[in-house]
């Protein structure tokens, strides 16, 4: 299977993901729950606004290929 999905993330202001949310499916369940799966697990610098540290809310494409050896 390969494909790409598009995903909706919300960032904390100390840069952890406190919600995901998938806007274009690979039309496979198997990607699109991987991709959320590793979007969970990230880390991200969050945004800043006057110096401070904010929440926010990014898209982010993650594409999954097969190699041919």
């Amino acid at each position: 299977e390969q494909g790409e999905v598009l995903l909706e993330i919300s960032i904390d202001a100390a840069g952890a993901v406190s919600g995901v949310a998938v806007v274009s499916s690979s039309g496979y369940t198997a990607l699109d729950d991987a991709a959320v799966k590793a979007v969970r697990r990230a880390k991200f610098v969050p945004a800043k606004s006057e110096g401070r540290a904010v929440s926010g809310r990014v898209r982010l494409t993650l594409a999954f290929r097969l190699k041919s050896r």
